[in-house]
């Protein structure tokens, strides 16, 4: 299928990892075009690492996460005439290690559902009213979805917001809910996510194991490296139960802030 990604990156170093650079290697595999949105200021010997997969590169801080990357991405796409034969448009970011699985089956599959836009996983948390949506980092579209006026004044609209928090309630949350309203069909790969919230982080062995989930949240190692693997050895797992073939390194995290956000995410709130 003639599919295009739109791929939100950021790194604190200005740098596009290895994790992205084999990510958007087995990306190319499945699509025709990718274009790479950085929000930060990555320098010509970075982008020569991707540019065998990538279409286009559009550099520069713009500090609206990655829906602010989506945005910029899709009129890029739009006003280059780039949609105009596209089967699937994809919003894909950086904030996993990816794909665990080929990706091929995931489409497979998902093209059986005979849905207009999906994802991997959904979510409902309790920090975000409950609001059951596909999660921002990996949605599918179809040409009855991105080429509507619903879908197009809802992400040329995206701006720059306070928090983080602001990010997830009025775009990730709230994509699904507006395009769900104007009766588009939606789905997600992995049922698990469906009964649970959280399941990226609380359950992510299960979504592996059971729903052959093709994302790891970069948050997970980076919480055991932290607080001495309390759970396993990842890479272990990762190697045993998956076909992922990338070496996961754990990144630098604020432990102190973090555990603080777990508590009160998943401990204090928690639901079922």
């Amino acid at each position: 299928m003639n599919r295009v990604v739109v791929f939100s990156h950021f790194d604190k170093d200005n740098l596009i990892q290895d994790y992205v650079v084999y990510y958007l290697s087995k990306l190319k595999k499945i699509v025709g075009k990718i274009i790479f949105v950085s929000d930060c200021n990555v320098i010509d010997s970075e982008l020569n690492k991707i540019r065998p997969y990538i279409s286009n590169a559009i550099i520069g801080k713009h500090g609206e996460y990655d829906f602010g990357s989506y945005k910029r991405g899709y009129n890029f796409l739009l006003n280059n005439n780039l949609l105009n034969d596209c089967e699937e448009l994809i919003f894909a970011n950086d904030s996993c290690y990816a794909p665990l699985f080929p990706f091929e089956n995931m489409f497979q599959e998902m093209e059986q559902r005979n849905v207009d836009f999906w994802g991997n996983t959904t979510n409902h948390s309790p920090t975000f009213g409950n609001i059951k949506h596909i999660q921002s980092y990996f949605i599918v579209f179809k040409p009855k979805v991105f080429s509507s006026d619903c879908f197009k004044n809802f992400i040329l609209s995206v701006k720059k917001e306070e928090t983080k928090e602001d990010i997830i309630l009025n775009y990730e949350c709230e994509l699904t809910n507006t395009l769900n309203k104007s009766g588009f069909s939606w789905d997600v790969y992995c049922g698990l996510s469906k009964k649970y919230c959280d399941t990226q982080v609380i359950f992510f062995k299960e979504l592996i194991k059971q729903n052959k989930s093709s994302f790891l949240k970069r948050n997970i190692p980076a919480l055991q490296s932290k607080v001495g693997k309390m759970f396993f050895n990842i890479n272990k797992f990762i190697k045993e139960n998956t076909d992922y073939q990338y070496n996961i390194e754990y990144q630098e995290l604020n432990i102190e802030g973090f555990i603080k956000y777990f508590i009160k995410k998943y401990i204090i709130r928690r639901t079922f």
